[in-house]
């Protein structure tokens, strides 16, 4: 006799154990990314992310931590993955996947008010002026190299307020955070250089999520070449000038 008649013969207090469970739940367990706060670029690059995980069909969650926290988790293994870093970054830890290709390619730039009258045209011209960076930027540090005049600061927003005040003559940041914070603190007559140096950024996971770069990688070159990859990137810097980086919170994990 089919179970399910036996089982509606008899009365509940004789059911057999379990008999009124639910059905475990096949849904996957949401990927956890984390990401540091009030990076611009950084929710621009969320944007192509997000996409990217909903073209395989694979829910994922963001979670707000602090830069030193950030590298700890990423490299031991304690977080699913982190939105984004530096090609230099998996070469000091070979344990971290890189997903292939790139997901975002940045510019390097320096901001100068326009009195200051500087004249930036490669990067050997940044030893003639004073100049402020953010600590932790890699591409940076290799820029500013042997520099006889730096200042060092905690966030992007600080460099710009350090230019408004006067204190330097340059802030070397990526073209797209200098700018948003440039236009949220209404600075006019700014001067924006040529680009100083390209920087290919990449999605990172876990080492036991070796399978999802793989299928994550084909999703990036499968937008690439239908377009859709530029017209989300471009679709997303249209839309930061309307975030509030600052109180940016993640994204929370998805409902079931």
């Amino acid at each position: 006799m089919d179970r399910r008649l036996l089982l509606s013969a008899l009365p509940l207090s004789l059911w057999p154990r379990g008999a009124l469970a639910a059905p475990a739940s096949s849904a996957p367990t949401a990927i956890r990314i984390i990401m540091t706060p009030g990076q611009p670029q950084a929710w621009v690059t969320l944007q192509i992310i997000q996409a990217l995980y909903r073209q395989i069909n694979e829910p994922m969650y963001v979670d707000m931590v602090p830069l030193a926290r950030a590298s700890k988790e990423t490299a031991s293994g304690m977080t699913d993955g982190e939105l984004i870093r530096v090609a230099p970054y998996f070469v000091d830890n070979p344990r971290v996947v890189k997903v292939e290709p790139a997901v975002f390619t940045a510019e390097a730039v320096v901001f100068s008010l326009a009195g200051r009258n500087a004249m930036v045209r490669t990067r050997d011209d940044l030893v003639h002026y004073s100049l402020a960076y953010q600590r932790g930027q890699v591409f940076a540090q290799e820029l500013i190299e042997n520099h006889p005049a730096v200042t060092m600061t905690q966030t992007s927003a600080q460099l710009i307020r350090m230019l408004q005040a006067g204190r330097v003559d340059l802030v070397l940041l990526h073209r797209i955070n200098g700018q948003y914070f440039v236009d949220r603190m209404g600075l006019r007559d700014v001067e924006v250089s040529p680009v100083l140096a390209r920087n290919d950024y990449f999605h990172c996971l876990a080492a036991r999520h070796a399978r999802l770069a793989k299928r994550l990688g084909a999703a990036i070159v499968a937008l690439k070449a239908s377009g859709e990859f530029e017209r989300i990137r471009n679709q997303a810097i249209a839309d930061l000038a309307f975030q509030d980086i600052n109180n940016f919170g993640g994204l929370p994990p998805p409902i079931n």
